[in-house]
């Protein structure tokens, strides 16, 4: 069975076609919009089946349609789209095979298809397969993952808990290896953890202007760091979606939880600040990884907004360690010093209480004054933090450079500040990264 998908959202798309290869022995294609689609149904075999989303650049779902209708194409059509296929003219005057409405639209999808009798569904083996490249967006495994030597044989090449990173993807893709595999007993659950996260994004609103003000308001120090980093333009925008999405999620869920008595930071506070500026370079952190993803920018956005959120003093925000805060220990009360000591295990401790809050935001801002070599508050190594942690550990240390040095700053006495103490386990692997686009950013300039 030959499966187009057409979807402008890269995220989306990959989720689709995941959904389809791991539940049908279907060769799946993709196309990014309408004109794409014509392009590619007209110099390839033809296809059994056609999913589509209606509202994209570059043409629309329509467009494709209209196409199959001009060339007689029965190929059936199923529109995934947030409005109805009968609110279109279209789709009333020419009935399509199906329709699936965002954002559930996974268990739909199947049924669909398999109401078509197009083809098979997978059996026998007990693997599913899955794209590296979708494997690269979501960074930590939440299961293990197998490669497929021959037919029925499969060896385990990643445990859960591992981190799949841009390394790993390109080492693969020289290889031409495109897909590696999960347990049919894991598939259901990846999925499903997918799609948790993605339907935040697809059921998003527009935020009111006050938190988009809260969100811009590290403009100059974030512009400087996407510069000296070589952030791509698209890892900026997707961070300032995340970012908004965060934010509105939070006062959402803080106006539900007033027995914790927190407040949102005004827009002009230090946290306030701080904590966009570390959700951006997080995420920006994270892209240079290759872990691209909506889901992965979104729980770095959590975890900057909340990570201070418990202190009622904004200048402890400013303190980097216990240590700091012995030596300045007169500025502040001792009700302020008791919230400094467990203020990430009470933003740790709020953030399980939230609604829907995605997976490792809590152990992020439980493990955000951690040290790769066992220094810090909770006196975690490399071994045992988290690998976004390690990202916003580092982002956060990145952050308070800049603080203290100017957004002119050279990166480079940064990563040497750093030393040998992050020279292992995942924080090597973040500091090759940066120091690479140091590199490739002066080369390019």
């Amino acid at each position: 069975m030959r499966i187009l998908v057409i979807e402008d959202e890269e995220d989306l798309r990959d989720l689709i076609c995941f959904t389809l290869e791991s539940q049908f022995t279907a060769q799946v294609s993709q196309a990014a919009s309408g004109n794409d689609a014509i392009r590619t149904i007209e110099s390839s075999p033809p296809f059994d089946c056609i999913v589509s989303d209606y509202a994209m650049p570059n043409g629309t779902g329509e467009d494709v349609y209209r196409y199959l209708l001009s060339k007689s194409l029965k190929t059936p059509f199923i529109l995934v789209s947030a409005y109805a296929a009968d609110s279109y003219p279209i789709f009333r005057e020419y009935p399509i095979a199906g329709f699936v409405a965002k954002p559930d639209i996974f268990k739909p999808l199947k049924k669909i298809i398999e109401s078509l009798n197009l083809g098979k569904s997978l059996q026998g083996d007990g693997y599913c397969k899955v794209k590296t490249s979708v494997i690269l967006k979501y960074g930590l495994l939440s299961q293990d993952l197998y490669i497929r030597l021959s037919e029925g044989k499969f060896v385990k090449i990643f445990r859960k808990g591992d981190v799949f990173d841009i390394s790993d993807f390109e080492r693969f893709k020289s290889k031409t290896v495109e897909h590696l595999y999960l347990k049919s007993s894991d598939c259901d659950a990846f999925l499903s953890s997918l799609t948790a996260n993605l339907t935040k994004v697809l059921e998003s609103d527009p935020l009111p202007e006050d938190a988009l003000l809260i969100a811009g308001a590290s403009v100059e120090v974030i512009q400087e760091v996407n510069s000296r980093l070589g952030f791509t333009p698209q890892a900026h925008e997707l961070t300032k979606v995340s970012v908004s999405l965060a934010l509105k999620s939070i006062v959402r869920d803080l106006e539900r939880h007033r027995p914790f008595d927190i407040e949102m930071p005004k827009s002009q506070s230090y946290i306030a600040t701080h904590s966009v500026a570390v959700a951006h370079v997080s995420c920006g952190i994270a892209s240079l990884l290759g872990w691209t993803s909506g889901p992965t920018f979104l729980k770095l956005s959590f975890a900057a907004f909340l990570h201070d959120i418990s202190m009622t003093n904004p200048d402890m925000a400013k303190l980097q360690n216990a240590d700091e805060l012995m030596l300045q220990r007169h500025r502040f009360t001792e009700k302020e010093v008791k919230e400094f000591m467990v203020h990430c295990e009470t933003g740790a401790k709020l953030v399980k209480e939230l609604k829907d809050m995605p997976p490792d935001v809590d152990l992020i801002i439980l493990q955000h004054h951690d040290k790769p070599d066992g220094t810090g508050m909770s006196q975690l190594d490399h071994t045992k933090i988290n690998p976004l942690a390690a990202v916003f550990i580092v982002a956060h240390e990145l952050v308070d450079f800049y603080a203290g040095h100017g957004a002119g700053a050279d990166l480079s006495l940064f990563v040497n500040r750093l030393g040998d103490s992050y020279s292992k386990g995942n924080f090597k692997v973040i500091i090759k990264a940066i120091t690479n686009s140091l590199v490739n950013t002066a080369v390019a300039s």
